[in-house]
């Protein structure tokens, strides 16, 4: 589904992301992860062609990411991209919002299974009783939240068909309660399972652990290992990646992390 070849990228004369070598295929969901600064947020840009490679190579479904980009109209239709942030300018009432996901297919003229899509959207982020509020009156997370149904709007087609689609997640669960954080991942998760391709920027190594196929730790721009989550997550690597001293332990099945000689686990 991706492929990614030698990617480096440059700003100005500070080399921020160096050979970056990985794939992603459909039906895995992928956890980048690293301290901050590590270029994760630069990595999805890259590979989104927001910014421009100084080497190497982007490939989508077989094809150059620069080729596929001339048709942006037609890659919306299968890659939907959530950044850290969205900001609208206007006020838009929210299932609008949502709807603006639905715009690479309304070439087909269905507005009623437009809108049928992006309420069942807005429900399985469990924000459908907010279809006809403001989106300037939500808060972060709610916003954060709407942002999600509308890109699961723009994919609908994909995931219900398992034909191809591809999904670029930064950061969603930042600004929101734990219940909304575990609920974004299981979506994340189930996306995958039903035949996308997911790239997800986290903070939470645990979780990377838990809902990640693969993960790819980079630190200083490097990749540092990539491979199945449980192995790259291991508490000497994080040691020497974090600079923190810390342990696995298993409780109940669960994997998690704590910080050596404490009681503490890492949430």
């Amino acid at each position: 589904m991706l492929r990614s070849d030698n990617i480096t990228v440059k700003r100005g004369n500070r080399t921020v992301l160096r050979q970056l070598h990985f794939d992603l295929q459909r039906g895995e969901l992928i956890a980048v992860v690293g301290p901050n600064g590590s270029g994760k947020s630069t990595l999805l840009k890259a590979l989104t062609g927001e910014l421009s490679l100084a080497r190497g190579e982007v490939e989508l479904n077989g094809r150059s990411l620069a080729e596929q980009m001339q048709r942006p109209h037609a890659i919306a239709r299968w890659r939907a991209v959530l950044p850290q942030q969205s900001e609208l300018a206007f006020n838009f009432p929210v299932i609008d919002v949502v709807m603006m996901g639905r715009s690479p297919h309304l070439s087909q003229q269905q507005p009623a299974l437009d809108l049928e899509i992006c309420e069942a959207a807005l429900d399985q982020v469990d924000c459908l009783e907010l279809k006809d509020r403001f989106y300037q009156q939500l808060s972060g997370g709610e916003r954060q939240r709407v942002h999600l149904a509308r890109v699961l709007a723009q994919l609908h087609e994909g995931l219900e068909s398992k034909g191809p689609a591809l999904l670029f997640l930064d950061e969603p669960t930042a600004n929101l309660d734990l219940k909304h954080q575990i609920q974004i991942l299981q979506i994340a998760r189930q996306c995958a399972d039903r035949g996308a391709a997911v790239f997800l920027v986290l903070h939470d190594l645990q979780q990377a652990r838990a809902y990640a196929n693969r993960v790819l730790m980079l630190k200083a721009g490097r990749s540092v290992a990539f491979g199945q989550a449980a192995s790259v997550l291991s508490a000497k690597r994080i040691e020497r990646v974090f600079d923190i001293p810390v342990e696995w332990v298993h409780h109940q099945g669960a994997a998690l992390l704590k910080l050596k000689h404490s009681s503490a686990t890492i949430l």
